[in-house]
């Protein structure tokens, strides 16, 4: 990754879309299911199970690995992303079950109350802070009562908080860096969260945490080498 410095005109400015757009374009053998260990693919089956849960939406569903799973599974769910160039690879990935939507986190395209379930894995970190606050709410408004948000946003007891500190501090925790696409350099974010934060983030929604861990899984980028990395996973409920 490369050091913002110096003029930064010639730079894509930073937006989700945008850079979500450039980076799905050129990848598609990462964030495959396989990249997931079975460790959260179990708690998630498990979480179903014990709550009974009719449906789920896949919140940043990205190439649409739970998504498809899930409909593979006889669970209902819906995916929800903000990159196009994703979601029409998730569709060819999935064309059994093309259940895919285009839609930001912070602003989703569905009416109050119609999720049991909503899966936010490791897209929360992402954005910058009024967005993060956002999405949680639109989390929150478009679970039924009782519902279970499970979230996943990487810890910045992450080893690798220190490559991203090579770019620009943009806020507290939250930096930006300059990754090269195939429409040139583009700027990408990514938020670091203490446990702390982050449980304040979300209890001040309106959720009650009932489960807060931290647990390792492999990037499945090929610039890390697949190392893993460190995440807060949380199960609260509406």
């Amino acid at each position: 990754m490369d050091k913002l410095e110096g003029n930064t005109n010639k730079i894509n400015s930073y937006t989700q879309q945008h850079a979500w757009n450039n980076f799905f374009d050129k990848e598609n053998g990462v964030y495959t299911l396989n990249d997931l260990p079975e460790s959260t693919i179990n708690y998630l089956l498990q979480v179903i199970k014990e709550g009974e849960i009719k449906n789920v939406l896949d919140n940043g569903c990205g190439l649409g690995r739970i998504t498809g799973f899930l409909n593979r599974s006889s669970i209902p769910c819906v995916g929800v992303d903000i990159s196009e160039n994703a979601l029409n690879k998730a569709i060819k990935n999935f064309a059994d079950y093309p259940y895919f939507v285009l839609g930001e986190s912070h602003n989703l395209p569905f009416a109050n109350e119609q999720f049991d379930l909503i899966w936010f894995w490791r897209v929360l970190h992402n954005m910058g802070k009024e967005e993060r606050r956002k999405s949680l709410s639109e989390n929150f408004r478009v679970l039924k009562s009782n519902g279970i948000m499970i979230c996943s946003a990487q810890s910045d007891q992450d080893p690798i908080i220190n490559s991203y500190r090579n770019g620009v501090e943009i806020d507290v925790s939250t930096f930006e860096v300059i990754k090269q696409t195939s429409e040139g350099p583009t700027v990408y974010r990514k938020h670091f969260y203490s446990k702390e934060e982050l449980q304040d983030e979300i209890t001040s929604i309106g959720f009650k945490i009932v489960d807060f861990d931290l647990v390792s899984e492999y990037s499945g980028l090929k610039e890390y080498n697949k190392q893993e990395q460190l995440y807060w996973r949380v199960k609260a409920i509406k």
